[in-house]
């Protein structure tokens, strides 16, 4: 799936299995599942791929939340973190995680209501009917990178069902960026 590097944004990848190496060789012991559309690699005992088919309705950062949430509906887990796969490498083993917290990572200096949100995500979202009073309750606070999310498996699923809804009823048909705003 698309790393949150706007560069990277409106344009087909070539399909390079190498940008996963950072992320893989960074993991040490921990497992490692690959949700793609495009490699033909095999499975080692960290790292599994699972080819998945593209979506036509949703871009590929907002497929990911309805990926990971059919997933994880049929395969249980305790602890899960969904990272986007070529801009993080783990510093530090990240478990055990403390039960009934969604940890997530945060765009740094950003807001939750600033200007790009409003320019690139907002109008695409409207049809949430509590978007806006939502946005201006947390206005101040620091706006969450959705390029790292984790928790225990029953937290993980209760905001993977949420988001993977808001998608599925207001964004579906929608190629434009919204995993940020939802």
């Amino acid at each position: 799936f698309p790393s949150h590097d706007r560069s990277k944004r409106r344009r087909t990848w070539e399909s390079d299995v190498s940008k996963l190496k950072p992320l893989i060789d960074s993991l040490g012991d921990i497992k490692l599942k690959v949700f793609h559309n495009c490699f033909d690699e095999s499975n080692t005992e960290n790292v599994e791929f699972i080819k998945i088919e593209s979506s036509n309705s949703h871009r590929p950062n907002v497929y990911r939340w309805i990926v990971y949430n059919d997933y994880l509906s049929n395969n249980v887990f305790d602890q899960i973190w969904m990272v986007d796969a070529t801009d993080v490498i783990m510093q530090f083993n990240p478990f055990p995680l403390e039960p009934n917290l969604i940890y997530c990572g945060d765009e740094y200096g950003m807001k939750v209501d600033n200007s790009w949100m409003r320019n690139t995500q907002e109008r695409f979202v409207r049809g949430i009917p509590d978007y806006r009073n939502i946005i201006g309750q947390n206005a101040r606070r620091q706006l969450i990178n959705c390029g790292l999310v984790g928790g225990h498996y029953d937290i993980v699923m209760e905001l993977l069902r949420y988001w993977s809804a808001l998608h599925n009823r207001h964004t579906a048909g929608i190629l434009h960026s919204t995993d940020m705003a939802v």
